[in-house]
């Protein structure tokens, strides 16, 4: 009787330990093929390399700290100026370094060269409490009007930048004095008329060949205020645009009526 007890006894530990056994494998082969799976990217699993895991991503991983390290207010320029990625992109090739400025080049290449405040060469720069191609409209404009009269090269957009901050012509967290446009441009040797609110004015400027450069507050070009540049009137009644901001609404015409009312002041230049 006593070894039937024991047989027993030795029978249930036996499929205990079986059991336990049994259940061990199936907890390791679950965290092993879960494990597996989690290390592997979803791309690999529906058949296709995994770097195009991260086709269509704005910013790839291995520019993912980059793109961290880039100051939140050079970040923003592609938010609010899409056109600008690239800038916000060189950040850290060309931003850290100091660049070459000339602007040989774009003055042969047109009669108003477009300058763009977050050109690579100019937008990393300081300009008061902000980059230059965030709020570097005003110099870039005037520098646009100063090469195109007069063809030269020695002021670019960060250098009437630099005159306006040594002028106090620069107000905090705002931006370029409107007065820069009238000052700046006498001091760079420029005739310049103000003609203010006074739009109907502008039209006769420009038929007489002057060159303006307009305030222009909410509209096609800015959701503030923004400075640019209207060159010349066509025949059919729309203008030429240099808009600092942005090469595309530049390679394109505008009505002129559309364009002034958008206008809140305006200077009329000529040369020589």
């Amino acid at each position: 009787m006593q070894t039937k007890a024991k047989n027993k006894v030795w029978d249930v530990l036996i499929i205990m330990l079986t059991v336990i056994l049994v259940a061990m494998i199936g907890v390791v082969g679950y965290l092993y093929f879960n494990h597996k799976n989690a290390a592997e990217p979803m791309a690999a699993e529906v058949g296709f390399p995994v770097e195009t895991a991260f086709h269509g991503c704005e910013h790839p991983p291995e520019l993912a700290w980059e793109y961290a390290a880039t100051p939140s207010a050079i970040r923003s320029k592609e938010i609010y100026t899409p056109e600008a990625m690239e800038f916000v992109a060189g950040y850290h090739e060309y931003g850290l370094t100091t660049q070459n400025m000339d602007i040989t080049e774009d003055v042969a290449g047109e009669d108003f060269p477009l300058l763009i405040q977050w050109d690579t060469r100019w937008g990393y720069q300081l300009y008061g409490t902000n980059y230059m191609g965030n709020n570097g409209c005003g110099p870039t404009a005037l520098a646009i009007v100063y090469a195109g009269l007069t063809g030269k090269t020695d002021w670019n957009p960060w250098q009437i930048a630099c005159y306006a901050i040594a002028n106090n012509l620069y107000v905090s967290q705002v931006g370029t004095k409107w007065v820069l446009m009238e000052i700046g441009g006498e001091y760079l040797g420029l005739t310049v008329d103000v003609i203010g609110e006074e739009k109907e004015l502008a039209r006769t400027a420009l038929e007489e060949g002057k060159v303006l450069i307009l305030e222009v507050g909410p509209g096609d070009f800015t959701s503030g205020g923004h400075f640019i540049v209207v060159t010349e009137l066509l025949e059919n009644n729309e203008v030429v645009v240099r808009d600092p901001n942005s090469r595309e609404k530049s390679a394109v015409t505008w009505e002129y009526d559309r364009v002034m009312e958008q206008a809140n002041y305006v200077w009329a230049y000529t040369y020589g």
